[in-house]
């Protein structure tokens, strides 16, 4: 799968929601949204990839780049951790996502 989108998709597949339109009412998101992100009409932002990964136990790295294993890595570092944890992660990903290119 190359694509966020398409990892998206799998991951919400895997944490057995059948729709996109289950996952975004059990978790409380806007199902356009959502749905925008999961069929590829607009790209997964960071801060989304880190919500999605938590709700769906998916690495939010894997979501947005395809990279590490699709569970675990550092979502399951974070897994129960406070919100605040998981602010500082994403901005910390964001920042370091800033400077690759």
């Amino acid at each position: 799968m190359g694509d966020s989108n398409d990892r998206l998709k799998e991951a919400r597949k895997a944490a057995k929601f059948r729709s996109a339109a289950a996952a975004a009412r059990k978790h409380g998101w806007v199902y356009t949204t959502y749905s925008s992100h999961e069929n590829g009409q607009t790209p997964v932002p960071i801060e989304a990839a880190f919500e999605y990964g938590k709700a769906f136990k998916a690495s939010a790295i894997w979501i947005l780049h395809g990279v590490g294993p699709r569970k675990g890595g550092i979502d399951a570092m974070l897994h129960g951790q406070p919100d605040a944890v998981w602010d500082h992660a994403r901005d910390a990903v964001a920042t370091i996502l800033k400077h690759k290119h």
